[in-house]
């Protein structure tokens, strides 16, 4: 089965749950720590592995600090923290790379920085 992700601002990656017809509606984790735009799941999908929780009860806190991604995506200035000025940039930062680190990704990116 082929998945394409969706980039959310300030995720490093992502965990992948499935449900099948014979367990309809009960979704158990795939895989975990999924890095990049698309992922193929091959073989039989899980049944018994752990179920997807229904809230988000441990990725976010009033005293967690802000992380680099959400920095530089610029997902601070305007999310839930607005801590910094209007239209703050901070330098380059594209999840829909969908690619490994390489000399062509980063040539891309000092292009990008250059052009404007």
């Amino acid at each position: 089965m082929d998945v394409q992700i969706a980039p959310v601002p300030g995720a490093m990656w992502y965990n992948l749950y499935a449900t099948t017809g014979a367990s309809a509606g009960t979704y158990h984790l795939q895989d975990a720590n999924v890095g990049g735009l698309y992922f193929t799941l091959q073989g039989a999908l899980n049944t018994t592995a752990a179920v997807a929780p229904t809230v988000d009860s441990g990725t976010s806190s009033a005293n967690d600090q802000e992380g680099l991604f959400s920095v530089l995506s610029g997902a601070s200035a305007t999310g839930g923290s607005a801590v910094y000025p209007a239209n703050w940039k901070a330098g380059y930062f594209t999840q829909s790379t969908g690619d490994t680190l390489k000399t062509s990704v980063l040539n891309t990116a000092l292009q990008n920085l250059w052009d404007g």
